[in-house]
């Protein structure tokens, strides 16, 4: 295992639970390949983690408090709390580089925590979004995140090189150097069916996006003819099931749940995020997208999908109860994945750590 001994510090943005949940199977195989992990995140992803990780070691590295909008475009909101998130992001730096000398870390990982990197060890930064679509355009911000980019000693891209990918333009420039595509990564395995059901709903985002969503499926399904599921993204409560008319609720689902329950169901509903999209597309399951107001990244997914005959919705004037009772019409979400992938980038890293240490 030549990773055996090393200490690597993981961090991941605490946006919604799609950072951290993509990143437990990267977690997994470097704990595989030898290596002590230790955890850095906050709120709902902490609370993933802990679930997911039962003996991990965690260390309190702050992250961004950052105020989402309930109707406003997040790029606006994001532009108008700049500065306050700069002074976050060098805070961050700042701890990480406290960490790496009192701990003995070998390597840093970010999931898309944009400070999370060290100037004393190699530092990999995990993002699907190369480019950046936002409201006022994507020259500046992918300018922006191209030099936050450039302070880490690669990018590991979760999406497949070839034309065949999910993320389209966002997971893909040229101009972006030190890029290493590890494929699609899901903490979830495909098994057999055990209960029919018609739909399954899989709620995720930052609040208040995440309520919308799951006041808006409530109100079209618990009336329509049907077995059907949501998932709320709570990692924070107990796994507890509640019945409201013909939808069971669960709080949270562990990844053997959850795997469960997408391979029970005939359609999947849930936001655009991407790493939500990287989990259904291990399935190959009929999907309905219904990208968050305002995120220009999910509106931007949600398009390129529709291009791929994937259902997209807007979330309020179209009927999803008339949708989901027409199952056939609605095109699986899959991609065939390379497991390879993820592999090859880790055997870059010793790499890294001999070009890094001081001459």
């Amino acid at each position: 295992m030549h990773l055996s001994g090393k200490r690597i510090l993981y961090g991941a943005l605490n946006w919604g639970l799609g950072h951290a949940s993509r990143s437990v199977p990267v977690i997994r195989v470097l704990q595989e390949h030898g290596a002590e992990v230790i955890l850095a995140a906050e709120g709902r992803a902490r609370k993933l983690w802990e679930l997911e990780f039962k003996n991990a070691v965690f260390s309190d590295i702050p992250e961004y408090t950052i105020r989402f909008p309930e109707h406003a475009y997040l790029s606006w909101s994001l532009f108008s709390q700049l500065p306050q998130l700069l002074r976050q992001i060098q805070h961050e730096q700042d701890h990480v580089e406290f960490a790496v000398r009192q701990m003995g870390i070998h390597y840093v990982i970010s999931d898309n925590r944009f400070g999370f990197y060290s100037k004393q060890v190699p530092s990999v930064y995990i993002t699907h979004q190369l480019q950046v679509k936002s409201a006022f355009g994507s020259i500046l911000p992918s300018c922006w995140h191209r030099a936050v980019m450039n302070k880490f000693d690669a990018v590991w891209v979760p999406d497949l090189p070839g034309e065949d990918n999910l993320s389209g333009e966002l997971g893909h420039d040229s101009r972006v150097k030190n890029v290493k595509y590890i494929g699609p990564q899901t903490r979830l395995k495909q098994v057999t069916a055990n209960e029919l059901i018609d739909t399954l709903t899989i709620c995720s985002g930052p609040e208040p996006m995440r309520s919308q969503l799951e006041q808006y499926v409530v109100n079209e399904l618990r009336n329509c003819p049907g077995k059907h599921v949501m998932v709320l993204g709570k990692s924070e409560l107990s796994r507890e099931r509640q019945q409201v008319g013909n939808i069971a609720i669960y709080n949270y689902a562990h990844d053997q749940l959850l795997s469960q329950l997408i391979s029970n169901a005939k359609v999947i509903i849930s936001r655009t995020g991407y790493s939500t999209l990287c989990d259904v597309a291990q399935f190959g399951k009929s999907f309905i997208g219904i990208p968050t107001p305002g995120q220009t990244e999910q509106e931007y997914l949600g398009r390129y999908l529709k291009t791929k005959g994937i259902t997209i919705m807007d979330g309020s004037s179209e009927s999803l109860r008339q949708a989901v009772q027409f199952p056939e019409k609605n095109i699986p979400l899959q991609l065939s994945n390379d497991e390879s992938l993820l592999d090859t980038a880790l055997r870059i890293l010793p790499v890294l750590l001999q070009q890094k240490r001081p001459t």
